[in-house]
């Protein structure tokens, strides 16, 4: 039987293409609430599409 003792440590490394957060304008935000809006209205009648945005999420 073998007993772990030390977790070793990854450093994670989340992918950008600058090291940088992504920048968000005035203008980027309008067009992505255009985007959402125009998207619920599409899908309104169908109960399996789920419509978001500015969602990031990294699996570990």
């Amino acid at each position: 039987m073998t007993i772990l003792t030390q977790i070793e440590q990854v450093e994670i490394k989340y992918p950008s293409s600058d090291g940088e957060p992504i920048a968000e304008s005035d203008i980027t935000r309008d067009y992505m609430a255009y985007g959402i809006e125009a998207l619920n209205l599409y899908f309104q009648e169908r109960s399996d599409v789920y419509v978001s945005a500015n969602s990031l999420i990294y699996y570990e």
